[in-house]
């Protein structure tokens, strides 16, 4: 080795380090080979040491992940991602301080992701992307409409266009990444938007970004009204939607001058946003869950209507109840096999075991307002508190019931719980020891089979057998105003606005009603949304009212809707689906064209001309639509449509 002279050795650990680190070499430039030579001072075993720590060659990665089957999934399927098991074990990861060298900041590639799909999206996108050729025809009868998509739209720029927006919830702010979604709303048309409610609180706190908010809540409102009608027919996104959208709105204020050629406000003006309702259809029996007698769940995308990764299999018999974790990763369901599942929505999988402890079925499950704990009530007539973490009972049952115990609330400080009971009562709970307090609440007749507390925490709202809701004083157990009546057949579901002015009920009589909160006096209603059953109802911050029933549908309404359905005028067409024939004047010819329940004028041989949301839904004299107010009128005579559709475009 001495004859050796060290620029030989020089040489030959050079040409080790480039053969051993070849397919790094996007990561390892010239200068940084050079800098590993120099640092190993002629000595072969560093080198081959760095090599070795820098390729990750240390460790057999198989026999590591298979050590830590019981803090991992997937890691005996190499067709399944791997992800922690438990949510404690990602707080570990994400805590720096106890994690240490193994510690995860997820910040930084979500950042990356939300840099690339917006990107993605920037280049990707463009007007008409699967080339329609006919604005008449409904999604399902263009040609090859699969093959287009796969063409038109690769795998990449999908995850983008659904995903981008949770990518940038998970991200710190940064004002880069904030004038890229700036130049997103600005300069290119809104796809997917159900993660745009993550993204207000991104921007809070950096006012001159607040109009970006204010365009994504107008992009939200554009896609709640006119979604149905896009997912029909796309053309429409430019030849209805566009026009009927408020003057005021981010949506028309920006591209509604981009598409001169298509219905023109020619008189008066909308100003205001329209409402709409939908109908999701699944088994028998916002985000939107529903249970099902065959034991399973099955989960919706509030916006798209579509089911989120199917049903949710694990449960042996009837799931009577599910909550949604405030969070949005987590759903619980309780059964009728006795057990408790908690669900990991990303996975469509069970995560832990099943919570065991009830003796007889769960009724009702709900999580805490902090996400902490999960009570639960069953027809063992006892109530249990779990916690999440480690998914035990905390303490002992709750007793006190003397039967089935078929619904149970926690209040908005997450302090007390009220169970609702086939006994007839109502009882309030200290969640923390487990007691009662003060003596339960009387007055219902037959069973109470739904409760709930305002989001102020003053009333407690009760619905029963009995055909009558009640309201009571949360603090003193004191009825508030006369029993609400109205439906005639059990109350099977009650519910509480945002705001606490409004409760919601749906009931065996098949109708959904609404009540003035403080009076107690009917607000609207009944509606007849369903055919059977209304078993559950909810509503949303934004007024959406949620409904489930037998008729084995959800529906989603929003209360104007509704309202305006109730004072609409009868229907006079024997037609199961249109309302009456028209004629449109386009291109100096007359077209006789017919108007469904669903909004859409409907040209011969069923040509799709043009769709209105409900509030609009109106009468036409010639070539101008006249609203029903008269107070807006609408020009066709530039109206490219049919095969000439893309020339709507400046």
């Amino acid at each position: 080795m001495d004859v050796i002279s060290p620029a030989s050795t020089k040489k030959d650990i050079q040409l080790y380090i480039s053969n051993r680190l070849e397919g790094l070499r996007d990561i390892f430039n010239a200068a940084d080979l050079d800098a590993l030579v120099q640092k190993s001072v002629g000595l072969f075993e560093w080198a081959r040491l760095a090599c070795d720590y820098i390729k990750g060659d240390r460790y057999d990665k198989t026999r590591v992940i298979e050590r830590l089957g019981s803090l991992l999934i997937g890691t005996a399927d190499s067709g399944i991602p791997i992800r922690p098991l438990h949510t404690s074990f990602y707080a570990f990861l994400e805590d720096e301080s106890k994690s240490q060298g193994f510690f995860v900041n997820r910040s930084l590639p979500e950042s990356d992701l939300a840099f690339a799909s917006l990107r993605l999206m920037e280049h990707g996108l463009c007007f008409n992307i699967c080339s329609l050729e006919n604005s008449h025809l409904p999604n399902s009868a263009v040609r090859n409409l699969e093959s287009r998509l796969n063409e038109s739209i690769s795998a990449e720029l999908s995850y983008s266009c659904r995903f981008w927006g949770r990518h940038v919830q998970a991200t710190a702010f940064e004002p880069s990444l904030a004038k890229e979604i700036e130049a997103f709303f600005d300069e290119r048309l809104l796809f997917w938007l159900e993660a745009l409610a993550l993204m207000e609180n991104w921007f809070t706190g950096h006012a001159e970004y607040v109009h970006i908010i204010t365009a994504a809540r107008d992009a939200q409102e554009f896609v709640r009204t006119f979604g149905d009608a896009i997912l029909h027919s796309t053309p429409h996104l430019y030849l209805s939607a566009l026009p009927f959208s408020s003057p005021h709105s981010t949506m028309f204020r920006k591209f509604a001058a981009r598409f001169p050629r298509t219905p023109r406000v020619i008189n008066g003006l909308i100003t205001k946003s329209h409402s709409t309702a939908r109908t999701y259809r699944g088994h028998a029996g916002v985000m939107v869950v529903a249970t099902s007698p065959d034991g399973t769940c099955v989960v919706w995308g509030r916006e798209s209507g579509k089911d989120l990764g199917g049903p949710l299999n694990g449960h042996a018999s009837t799931v009577w109840s599910v909550a949604i974790s405030p969070d949005g990763k987590r759903i619980v369901s309780g059964s009728n096999d006795k057990t408790i599942l908690v669900w990991d929505l990303e996975t469509s999988k069970p995560v832990g075991n099943p919570l065991l402890g009830h003796t007889d079925a769960v009724r009702a499950v709900v999580i805490s307002p902090d996400g902490t704990c999960i009570v639960s009530g069953s027809d063992d007539k006892t109530i249990l508190v779990w916690d999440v973490e480690t998914s035990k009972p905390v303490g002992n049952p709750l007793l006190g019931h003397t039967a089935f115990v078929l619904s149970v609330a926690i209040s908005p400080d997450g302090k007390r719980i009220i169970s609702g009971s086939a006994d007839n009562t109502i009882r309030v709970w200290d969640k923390e020891t487990g007691q009662a307090l003060g003596t339960p609440l009387q007055g219902h007749t037959d069973w109470v089979q739904s409760v709930a507390l305002s989001p102020n925490g003053h009333h407690i709202v009760s619905g029963s057998r009995d055909t009558t809701i009640r309201v009571w004083d949360a603090e003193n157990g004191e009825l508030l105003c006369a029993p609400l009546q109205g439906h005639t057949d059990d109350v099977l579901s009650v519910a509480v606005s945002s705001d606490s002015n409004l409760i919601v009920s749906g009931s065996a009589d098949k109708t959904i009603r609404a009540w003035d909160a403080a009076t107690g006096q009917a607000f609207c209603g009944p509606f007849e949304e369903h055919t059977d059953y209304v078993r559950s109802v909810a509503i949303s911050l934004g007024g959406i009212i949620v409904s489930g029933s037998d008729d084995k549908t959800i529906r989603m309404c929003d209360l104007e809707s509704l309202i305006h359905r109730v004072t609409e005028a009868p229907e006079t067409s024997s037609s199961s689906n249109t309302f009456y024939s028209v004629s449109f004047v386009l291109e100096g010819h007359s077209i006789r064209a017919s108007r469904t329940k669903d909004g859409w004028f409907v040209g011969p041989a069923g040509s799709l001309l043009l769709w209105t949301p409900m509030d609009l839904r109106p009468s036409i004299a010639h070539a101008t639509l006249v609203t029903p107010d008269g107070s807006s009128q609408l020009d066709f005579s530039s109206f490219a449509h049919g095969t000439s559709w893309k020339e709507c475009r400046e």
